[in-house]
């Protein structure tokens, strides 16, 4: 028998999923997504723009300083970015 967090599991049954996140944990990434959405909306973006940058690793720091302080145009900071 084999113990894990949510109780007791027998030793030939699969163990759950690593990378499937807690509820809180979903809600925690469901809000970061909403804030990484509107900081690329804050920038210039676009709606469908800034939903392709939250869902991607670039850094928003990145993408503000190409566009605020470079003046780069926004087409051309996607095209950087991703």
């Amino acid at each position: 028998m084999v113990v894990h967090r949510g109780g007791v599991r027998m030793s030939g049954e699969s163990a759950p999923p690593v990378s499937t996140p807690l509820p809180d944990q979903r809600f925690e990434l469901t809000a970061l997504h909403e804030w990484r959405f509107w900081r690329f909306r804050s920038i210039g973006f676009d709606d469908a723009a800034a939903r392709l940058l939250a869902d991607s690793r670039v850094d928003w720091h990145d993408a503000e300083r190409l566009v605020r302080q470079r003046g780069c145009p926004l087409a051309i900071a996607m095209r950087i970015l991703l």
